[in-house]
């Protein structure tokens, strides 16, 4: 073992040679290793980006080749991504004669994630289904174009029709066609899940399409929808069936529906009460080629629900015009809602000061005309259009200039309506003299 004193200056050289050399060694290995680890990881990092570039790839080209093109807005990001031209086949939407509807739920969806489901006409008149959905904080909207079967002369093929015939309310689903178009298998088996009926006829007056409502509502063998009858037949076999309004001249009144055919304008709609006393509506509406599109629903139970209002309110004003004290109900709006005989009779009005729910200023305008302006209209006006919160209030012996006396009491009802009610105390307040000075003499 060498001392200190031993140690050369040659000696130290080669010492801190020889620690020099084994560091490089070490430093060496590790570099070589760090190398091959990192040329190892690029050349998975380049793999994985060609797998994800191809996944991308094949990504994109599936949803080109698909049916449906497809629109997706990143949060914050004003423009789409696009694929199979969603973004202009989106324009062509906004362009066309539902450009509103379709801008409407575009930013509703965007907005506030509403999706929705529409039918839109372009400018070219072909028809564009847009369905719009949020899908992992992004929204996407999927389009895709509707073409119907064309089986006439037995041959199938794709071809439009005209755009009446797709109605945003109900598009024409039926359960056959003679002759004629029927939709795809998707839009017959929503229409058939609509409890409106649905009949289509052609120029010809010939059942095109119907869905499965309409045989129920109309309480139809199914199996004479699926032959096409024409309406006058449909008409006949009802009649049959009692399941038409009772007619005096029956032939004229089916003439006249058969007239309607070819007729342009609006729908017309109108009311069947049937024998067993339920209710149809009916709506026609004309369509291209001189057809028409029948739409009817049982509004059976809304005429009972109706009928049943209508006598409730007829009780509750019967029991007001039995009530001594004038009252009033005004609407959040100051509006007149309802109002009793007395209060007629005690403010000297008319029937036309009252109709068509006046605003109270009107009211109080009527009134003043007739009793003059005494400050009471201004404090009811003042109190019924505030946004008090208080419940009750009451004021009492309030003079008319005509000498009366009323007592006036405000209540606020739940809804925000305002309930006034007027009591004449003139003979109470003439008599209250003498009865306080006969109970001090007692």
């Amino acid at each position: 073992m060498l001392t200190f004193a031993q140690i050369t200056p040659v000696t130290a050289m080669f010492a801190a040679l020889s620690v020099s050399l084994v560091a490089v060694l070490i430093f060496g290995g590790l570099y070589v290793q760090a190398g091959r680890r990192i040329r190892t990881l690029t050349a998975q990092l380049w793999t994985a980006r060609a797998h994800a570039r191809d996944a991308l790839v094949l990504r994109e080209n599936l949803l080109e080749a698909g049916q449906e093109a497809v629109a997706v807005w990143s949060a914050g990001e004003s423009k789409p991504v696009s694929f199979g031209n969603a973004q202009g086949l989106i324009g062509e939407c906004l362009g066309g004669p539902d450009g509103a509807a379709a801008a409407t739920a575009l930013a509703a969806l965007r907005e506030n994630g509403t999706p929705f489901t529409i039918l839109a006409v372009t400018p070219a008149l072909r028809r564009i289904a847009l369905r719009g959905i949020v899908v992992g904080g992004h929204t996407a909207v999927f389009l895709h174009r509707v073409v119907m079967r064309d089986f006439s002369a037995g041959n199938p093929s794709q071809r439009e029709l005209p755009p009446s015939i797709l109605e945003r309310r109900a598009a024409p689903g039926v359960s056959g066609a003679a002759g004629g178009a029927i939709p795809t298998d998707a839009y017959a088996q929503t229409l058939d899940q609509m409890g409106t009926g649905v009949a289509i006829f052609d120029g010809e007056r010939r059942l095109l399409f119907s869905n499965a409502s309409l045989a129920a509502i109309l309480r139809l063998d199914p199996e004479l929808l699926r032959r096409h009858p024409k309406q006058s037949e449909i008409l006949d076999c009802l009649r049959e069936n009692r399941q038409l309004p009772e007619q005096i001249d029956f032939a004229a009144w089916k003439r006249e529906r058969e007239e309607l055919f070819g007729a342009s304008g609006s729908p017309r709609s109108e009311h069947w009460h049937l024998p067993d006393g339920r209710g149809l509506r009916l709506t026609r509406r004309p369509i291209g080629s001189g057809g028409m599109a029948v739409f009817i629903d049982d509004v059976t139970e809304s005429l009972r629900l109706e009928a049943a209002n209508s006598a409730l309110l007829k009780v509750q004003q019967a029991t007001l015009d039995t009530l001594q004290e004038g009252c009033a109900v005004f609407g959040p709006d100051g509006r007149l809602r309802g109002h009793n005989t007395a209060f007629a009779r005690l403010w000297r009005l008319s029937e036309g000061d009252l109709s068509d729910c006046p605003h109270i200023k009107r009211i109080g305008e009527a009134c003043v005309r007739r009793t003059g302006h005494d400050g009471i209209w201004d404090i009811l006006i003042s109190e019924v259009t505030s946004a008090s919160s208080e419940r009750h209030k009451d004021w009492f012996r309030l003079e008319r200039l005509d000498g009366r006396i009323l007592s006036l009491s405000l209540t606020r009802l739940p809804d925000g309506s305002a309930l006034a009610l007027f009591s004449d105390i003139t003979d109470f307040c003439r008599f209250e003299p003498a009865l306080r000075e006969k109970a001090a003499v007692a």
